[in-house]
């Protein structure tokens, strides 16, 4: 494993924390850890820190609130290069069904969806919109407006 820890320094501080040690986030002490993004909101010290496995496209994020370097519960699954955006205590992003397995670096991602996840008030993410095309050649973007 040649992962190697994400850091970070909070505006209020003099000194780098560690955030995420890859191996923790790891099934198999072969496998690597990507950090594919970072998104930081600015207005909440919140961060999501998508991370990939082995280079696939498949990504996993992780909600971190950066003022006590705290993750919080939830974990969103199956983003394929997806949008993911902070409106202040909101995070929207898009995500797709599952892959079947063993197709994973093989098929078009499929079933794109929106949610909204609003911390300290959902439970588990809130679905927006399901993209109706179902064939994964016509993927939808979108951004959020600010107030």
């Amino acid at each position: 494993n040649k992962s190697g820890n994400l850091m970070y320094k909070h505006r209020d501080q003099l000194s780098f924390k560690r955030l995420m040690t890859a191996k923790d986030y790891l099934t198999n002490d072969e496998d690597n850890l990507s950090y594919t993004s970072q998104i930081v909101g600015e207005q909440n010290d919140l961060a999501v820190v998508t991370v990939s496995i082995n280079g696939s496209d498949w990504e996993t994020a992780y909600i971190f609130d950066l003022k006590n370097k705290k993750q919080h519960s939830i974990v969103l699954h199956h983003l394929h290069g997806s949008n993911i955006y902070w409106h202040k205590n909101t995070l929207y992003y898009d995500a797709y069904s599952k892959p079947k397995k063993g197709r994973e670096l093989l098929d078009k991602a499929q079933g794109q969806k929106l949610y909204k996840y609003e911390i300290g008030k959902d439970t588990i993410p809130q679905l927006l919109y399901t993209n109706p095309s179902q064939s994964g050649t016509n993927p939808f973007s979108f951004i959020i407006l600010k107030d």
